[in-house]
């Protein structure tokens, strides 16, 4: 795990690029006191498979290319475009398309209205 600012600088760049891509109703789950697997994991919707592949390559592309730190990542999915995983070591991401989203049920099982943020995405651009 990284140092808590670390990881804490990391997760609001992952939420402004999921912003910045359009990505729809994110959920940001605080898992400190949880779980040693990861600090936070982050979920997101996209429309189509299209824009959950979209997402994905850009986030990917950011942790490649982060320039102040080197972000180890793993990924899943991505070709599916249904259900994208990326692993950035403190902070999972979730990427789904609704269906999915809903079958899963990711907050429900790991968060509380204490532990979980929301972000809606009001751009209309």
């Amino acid at each position: 795990m990284r140092n808590i600012n670390e990881t804490n600088s990391l997760k609001q760049n992952i939420i402004d690029e999921l912003l910045n891509s359009k990505a729809k109703d994110i959920s940001i789950i605080n898992l400190q006191e949880k779980s040693d697997l990861c600090d936070y994991m982050i979920i997101a919707s996209g429309t189509s498979d299209r824009h959950v592949k979209s997402i994905s390559d850009k986030l990917v592309y950011y942790l490649k290319h982060h320039k102040s730190q080197k972000i180890h990542y793993n990924t899943e999915g991505l070709e599916e475009g249904k259900w994208a995983l990326i692993d950035a070591m403190s902070i999972l991401i979730h990427i789904f398309q609704p269906e999915a989203r809903e079958f899963y049920n990711l907050e429900e099982l790991w968060g509380t209205e204490e532990n979980i943020d929301r972000f809606e995405n009001d751009s209309t651009k």
